[in-house]
């Protein structure tokens, strides 16, 4: 799981002798492009990255004790953006009704998985968004169904 020392590490490499007093979008946005480095360097998988978020997110008045108020607020707007996480536009499924998108990420975590194991990460992708597109009470029919060798798609 991603430290306190990530972050630390992130904001001293990247503003190096600039007022940080005050608020600049260079400075934070490098420091969210070496956040998301850091990040993904350690291999965390979207849900992963979306607790750590909202758990520095959480905490954000540490964080003002420890960086400047440029800085938290660039960290604060970091933590927000990432804390809750939805899928990006589909082009496949532009329409409102968003069930069949929900299905088809289901069906292809599900052969994600059979194909790449369970511990794969980036099978973590399809996941989320069915998780995110499809009701509970639909996951777990899907889940049902798939136990019970009744799924209507072949995985």
């Amino acid at each position: 799981m991603a430290t306190p020392e990530l972050i630390i590490k992130a904001v001293n490499e990247t503003a190096n002798n600039k007022d940080l007093s005050r608020y600049d979008e260079n400075v934070c946005s490098d420091i969210h492009r070496k956040l998301d480095s850091k990040l993904k360097e350690q291999e965390l998988s979207i849900a992963d990255k979306a607790l750590f978020a909202r758990n520095n997110f959480a905490v954000m008045n540490k964080w003002e004790q420890v960086f400047p108020s440029g800085i938290t607020e660039c960290l604060r707007e970091y933590f927000r953006n990432r804390a809750i996480w939805s899928p990006k536009f589909d082009p496949r499924f532009p329409n409102q009704n968003q069930a069949k998108n929900c299905f088809v990420n289901y069906v292809d975590y599900q052969r994600c998985i059979k194909l790449k194991g369970e511990d794969y990460k980036d099978c973590d992708y399809f996941k989320q968004v069915a998780t995110a597109l499809c009701p509970n009470q639909w996951i777990e029919k899907f889940d049902e169904q798939i136990q019970d060798d009744a799924f209507p798609v072949d995985i």
